[in-house]
C-alpha cells in the first residue's frame, strides 16, 4: 500500500505551527522512536509539538524519551491545530484514555503509518507498507519538506527503524531501511551505542517476566510448530512493572527453534489481546489477525477476543493457527 499525501502534509505543516503527536496504545519501540523523532524534528523547525500518552514511557523506552512525553489526562485538544497519529492504521489503536474517541476530538488529523491495513482514517494520509517502520516514512516526509533533522531527531527514529526490524534481523530489513538507518549514523547517531541500549540493556524487572513466561508460562502446540503463553496483569505487577510494559517480550518467545509462528495472549479487563509473530514468510499471522478482527503485518500483527474466559480465547486463537498450518 501506498497512501503519498506528502506535498499536502509538508504544505500543513510549513503553515501550522501547533501539533499533538499521538501513537499507538502499548507502544513499542518504533511508536516511541517515530513519536519522539517527530515531535524533535517539528520543535527544531520552529513548531510547537507536544508528544502524547496517557500512561508513563514503557521502562524499555524510558531513557529514550527522558521526561519529553506529556503523560496522564489528555491536554486541552484547542491549544493544536493538528493531530499526528503515528504508527497506528485505525482510530481505534490510538494511545488515548479509555473514554476519548480519536474521531470525536475535532481536530485536523494526519496519518504517517507502515501498516498494510490502514484506513486511511486522516484528512491527510502518509501510508507505505513497503517501509520498514514509521520512523522511516517520517524520515522521508522531513526530507521532502526539507526540515531539519538534528542528532536527537535522527537517534529517536533511528530507534524506530531498529526496533521494528529487530536491529536488522527480521525480514523487514530491506535495502531502504537500511540505507535510511545510514543517512541518519550519518547525522551524529552513535550506532553501536544505541543497538547496546535497545538489545543488550533491560530492565531486571523485565528480565526476572521473562525468565518466569519460560519457565512457567510457556505453552507449545502442533507438534512444536507454534508457541505461545497466557499472560495476566498479576504476573506484570508482581514483577513491579504495569501491563503497558509487555512491549518486547514476546521476543523471547520468538527465537525457539522448529516454531513456524509464536503469541502471547494478554488479559484485558474487558476481554483478551493477542500478540502475533511469524517466523516463516509462508505462514500469514497478519490473516489471522484480520480473520479475528485485528490487524496488522502478514509476519507481525494482533487482534482482541472479546471473552470474560481464557480458555475460549486459547480455543480461539489455536483454531486459527491451525487453519493457517492447513493452507
Amino acid at each position: 500500500m501506498l497512501i503519498d499525501n506528502s506535498r499536502e502534509i509538508a504544505e500543513h505543516i510549513h503553515l501550522s505551527d501547533r501539533f499533538l503527536i499521538v501513537a499507538h496504545f502499548n507502544p513499542d519501540g518504533d511508536a516511541v522512536g517515530s513519536g519522539l523523532g517527530l515531535m524533535r524534528i517539528l520543535r527544531d523547525n520552529g513548531k510547537k509539538a507536544d508528544f502524547y500518552m496517557p500512561h508513563s514511557v514503557p521502562a524499555k523506552y524510558a531513557k529514550f524519551a527522558g521526561d519529553q512525553v506529556t503523560t496522564g489526562e489528555l491536554p486541552d485538544i484547542s491549544a493544536y491545530s493538528t493531530i499526528l497519529c503515528v504508527d497506528f492504521s485505525s482510530p481505534s489503536r490510538a494511545n488515548l484514555p479509555e473514554n476519548v474517541k480519536l474521531e470525536n476530538l475535532g481536530a485536523f488529523l494526519i496519518g504517517i503509518d507502515h501498516h498494510p491495513d490502514n484506513k486511511i482514517f486522516g484528512r491527510l494520509n502518509l501510508v507505505n507498507s513497503e517501509a520498514s517502520s514509521a520512523a522511516e516514512v517520517i524520515l522521508d516526509l522531513a526530507k521532502f519538506a526539507g526540515l531539519k533533522i538534528s542528532p536527537d531527531a535522527a537517534r529517536s527514529l533511528l530507534t524506530g527503524i531498529l526496533s521494528d526490524t529487530g536491529g536488522f534481523r527480521f525480514d523487514n530489513s530491506s535495502p531502504r531501511a537500511m540505507r535510511a538507518a545510514a543517512e541518519l549514523v550519518e547525522k551524529g547517531v552513535d550506532f553501536g551505542l544505541l543497538s547496546k541500549e535497545l538489545f543488550f540493556s533491560k530492565p531486571l524487572p523485565v528480565a526476572k517476566i521473562e525468565a518466569e513466561i519460560i519457565e512457567k508460562r510457556l505453552k507449545t502446540a502442533f507438534d512444536g510448530k507454534f508457541a505461545y503463553a497466557l499472560l495476566d496483569e498479576k504476573l506484570f505487577y508482581s514483577h513491579g512493572l504495569n501491563p503497558e510494559e509487555s512491549e518486547g517480550l514476546i521476543d523471547v518467545i520468538r527465537c525457539i527453534d522448529g516454531t513456524v509462528a509464536v503469541a502471547f495472549i494478554y488479559e484485558n479487563s474487558d476481554g483478551y489481546r493477542l500478540s502475533l509473530r511469524s517466523r516463516d514468510r509462508s505462514f500469514s499471522v497478519g490473516r489471522i489477525a484480520r480473520r479475528i478482527g485485528g490487524g496488522g503485518h502478514e509476519l507481525a500483527a494482533g487482534a482482541f477476543i472479546n471473552t470474560k474466559s481464557a480458555s475460549h480465547a486459547e480455543k480461539v486463537l489455536l483454531e486459527n493457527i491451525e487453519s493457517e498450518l492447513r493452507r
